[in-house]
């Protein structure tokens, strides 16, 4: 069985066991005509809708993880939440999202990312993570995660730069970047105020 076969066999049994009404007509449509190509053999047809229906879903997830990012601190202000991504979605790729953060007297600046179920990422980041001695080596301290799972920190204060990670259950990494701000408050706050109930009740965790 090729590796196209099996992509394609898996996610039909996946989205056409998501298709519901809350997916939209059209969705639903085109899982089930993605499942009917399927079943007659014609693989590359049914891929291609395939991609199709994991935008649309892709999309309405987006907006939905996009109100799980926290409200801009006080003397802050940010743009929306979007995606980097725009067109088809690539089966696997799973939902990314990033919101930046500036602070005009200082100039800061603090971007902020949301990735969901991109398994090579979060594969890499989750080696990344075990390895406390390569942590340690880069500065990376470990915090409290208020969502669970591992979150690390690090900032140069001469630099006035620094970056925070959190990995949730293996499927969901937050990343900050900052800066051109005085200390890493900013980043703590950030992710203390993350909607991760919200987070993981989208992601389908407890």
């Amino acid at each position: 069985m090729n590796a196209k076969f099996q992509r394609c066999s898996s996610a039909i049994c996946i989205l056409v066991f998501a298709a519901s009404p809350s997916l939209g007509d059209e969705t639903s449509d085109t899982i089930k005509k993605a499942d009917a190509l399927y079943n007659q053999g014609r693989l590359g047809k049914a891929y291609t809708e395939l991609e199709n229906a994991a935008a649309s879903i892709a999309r309405q997830l987006e907006g939905r993880f996009a109100k799980t990012f926290p409200a801009p601190p006080k003397g802050w202000a940010a743009r929306p939440a979007r995606s980097p991504v725009s067109g088809k979605r690539k089966l696997g790729y799973g939902i990314r999202l990033h919101r930046n953060y500036s602070k005009t007297e200082s100039r800061g600046v603090v971007k902020t990312q949301l990735i969901v179920d991109d398994q090579s990422l979060i594969v890499r980041m989750a080696r990344y993570r075990s390895n406390p001695k390569s942590l340690a080596r880069q500065n990376y301290r470990r915090i409290s995660a208020p969502g669970g799972g591992d979150a690390f920190i690090r900032f140069h204060k001469g630099r006035k730069v620094g970056d925070a990670f959190v990995l949730i259950a293996d499927r969901i990494y937050i990343s900050i970047f900052a800066q051109r701000v005085d200390d890493p408050a900013i980043m703590t706050t950030l992710l203390s105020q993350w909607d991760y109930a919200r987070l993981k009740k989208l992601a389908d965790l407890k």
